[in-house]
């Protein structure tokens, strides 16, 4: 979504690692002109904001790799999470108004310089391949690491093999990654994650506002990919009996 903000973004310094660092105010606050906020199903999760480059100096805060804390509409009320800056861009208008434009992920993607160079979690549940590929990065966790607390509630067990993986591909990016593996789907919340068959706190999460201003509003419904029956071939081209049924529709079947 993309809305004027009430509520200020803070921000914080790159090497702050310790959820208590950001309990403070930060560095700085500034409230943004602007933010966009995409959030995907095992997916991207990262924000554009717009702020102004303002008379006391605070915008120099928000540099390359500095952390903020940036107020996300969720379940019908406002949570902060935790971003780090990607990208920072200077613009100035014919007025003379400078702001800068700043794009930043959700930090869960500090996940991308852990390393995992050839790691082979074999015949594991979705608890115990989540801590052997956490307990095998490159050079393993050090102090100045940002470390993150995960869990799943996923029992069934299947293998894998992550050859030159970012863990962050591990799990959600690669052909052969966890969710694809194992299942489940990827919740994110400042330094904690979970991967489970239902996301995490997904009950009513969208919710639809009519504003005084609204004049017109369009629903679209596309069922293009929806199917109902899935039959199984093994790899000499045998059709097996057991299928799953998606949706109870037996008379109707896609």
């Amino acid at each position: 979504y993309a809305q004027k903000s009430e509520y200020f973004i803070h921000v914080y310094d790159s090497r702050c690692i310790k959820e208590a660092e950001f309990k403070t105010n930060g560095l700085a606050m500034l409230k943004p002109i602007s933010r966009k906020l995409r959030q995907e199903l095992n997916g991207r999760y990262d924000i554009e904001f717009t702020i102004d480059i303002d008379d006391f100096g605070k915008y120099k805060y928000f540099c390359d790799n500095a952390i903020i804390k940036a107020p996300i509409r969720y379940h019908d009320e406002i949570i902060y999470q935790l971003m780090r800056i990607k990208s920072v861009t200077k613009k100035m208008v014919n007025s003379g108004i400078s702001s800068l434009k700043i794009a930043a992920q959700h930090i869960f993607y500090d996940n991308n310089d852990k390393l995992l160079i050839d790691v082979r979690p074999t015949s594991m549940s979705g608890s115990d391949a989540l801590n052997w590929m956490h307990s095998h990065v490159f050079n393993g966790w050090r102090p100045e690491d940002i470390r993150f607390t995960y869990t799943t509630d996923i029992t069934s067990i299947t293998s894998a093999e992550y050859q030159n993986k970012s863990l962050t591909a591990a799990l959600i990016g690669a052909d052969n990654c966890f969710v694809k593996r194992w299942g489940g789907s990827l919740y994110r919340d400042n330094l904690y994650f979970s991967i489970k068959k239902e996301m995490e706190n997904s009950r009513n999460t969208c919710s639809i506002r009519y504003a005084h201003n609204m004049t017109a509003v369009d629903f679209s419904i596309d069922s293009s990919d929806c199917f109902t029956y899935l039959i199984a071939k093994d790899n000499f081209g045998n059709t097996h009996s057991e299928y799953d049924e998606t949706v109870p529709n037996k008379n109707n079947p896609h």
